[in-house]
């Protein structure tokens, strides 16, 4: 199997055995076939995997065994810090942001269109996916009618992408005189090409969705980071929403999911982590004269002891 061809999950898997077998209970109606072969295929369970926190212990575990602890796992803030110190000279760069802090899909960001982003508004809207078949790129539309909802830019996410955009015109300016060198010499050599794209290659064609998740691939190893995919990095989306005082509702807006329950059933134990961190912060907001969150706690009351002695409550 081609190296850009991802294995499909369980939840893939149903989908795919649903559409083909309601296919052929079509094709049964109209007498074409007897028999419907997908009703009697067995598949794994379909359960989403959920995404969960890679703690310290978890990378211990990794680097022990070489295991994932979970098949969607999801790197601490700091983790993603580390990350993006390291990536920030790729020409990519832009891009790994996005996907970190505005839960974009890999195809949808090497897809995104800049007649679809408004820097001046702070607004994005990812009108388009990149989607590879057989090794082959080709554009279509999102998954769902709602993976195309406008979503807002933070001031630091609409920094990053004007800097890719003068990155992106300097490599334009670059690629056309080399270009014309070439063709001075009788040698051919075309223009860059106006794609209208983001994210391009380096001659403004169309980016491979798989080179954005290999050069990633490369930027985790490089800073001995445990190994996530680029969609987990999406993940990590709702863990910066939710530690920023958004709730599953505000979640679901910036992943863009069609339900949410979609968001509830992928995000829950995620959530949970984040809320313990959260709850930790917020108990030690208050200062206390007689009591210390880090002290040692204290010894039992023995009730019966002093309700015979007059002084419980």
């Amino acid at each position: 199997m081609p190296t850009s061809r991802q294995e499909v999950g369980p939840a893939s898997k149903q989908r795919i055995r649903a559409t083909l077998r309601a296919a052929l209970n079509a094709a049964i109606r109209k007498q074409l076939i007897s028999f419907n072969a997908a009703a009697w295929v067995e598949l794994e369970s379909g359960k989403r995997a959920k995404a969960k926190l890679r703690p310290p212990q978890h990378a211990e575990y990794w680097q022990r065994t070489g295991e994932r602890p979970s098949p969607v796992m999801v790197w601490t803030p700091e983790q993603l810090g580390v990350f993006l110190d390291e990536a920030e000279s790729s020409r990519l760069y832009a891009l790994y942001h996005l996907i970190a802090f505005r839960g974009l899909r890999r195809g949808e960001g090497v897809g995104q269109d800049w007649r679809h982003v408004d820097l001046d508004a702070g607004l994005i809207t990812p009108a388009k996916t990149l989607i590879v078949d057989n090794g082959e790129v080709f554009e279509d539309d999102p998954k769902t009618e709602e993976s195309s909802s406008t979503i807002a830019l933070d001031s630091l996410s609409v920094a990053v992408l004007r800097e890719h955009r003068q990155r992106q015109l300097a490599e334009r300016d670059e690629w056309n005189r080399y270009a014309a060198e070439q063709r001075e010499q009788g040698k051919k050599a075309a223009d860059w090409v106006d794609t209208g794209k983001v994210f391009t290659d380096l001659d403004g064609t169309w980016l491979h969705p798989e080179r954005a998740g290999e050069e990633f691939r490369q930027i985790v190893r490089r800073v001995g980071l445990p190994p996530i995919s680029l969609r987990d990095l999406r993940h990590l989306a709702a863990t910066l929403v939710h530690a920023g005082g958004g709730d599953i509702h505000a979640v679901k807006k910036v992943l863009r999911h069609s339900t949410i329950a979609l968001t509830s059933d992928t995000y829950t134990e995620l959530l949970e982590d984040v809320d313990r961190g959260i709850a930790e912060k917020a108990a030690r907001l208050v200062r206390r004269a007689l009591r210390r969150v880090d002290s040692e706690p204290a010894a039992p009351v023995d009730d019966a002891q002093d309700f015979e002695s007059g002084e419980a409550a």
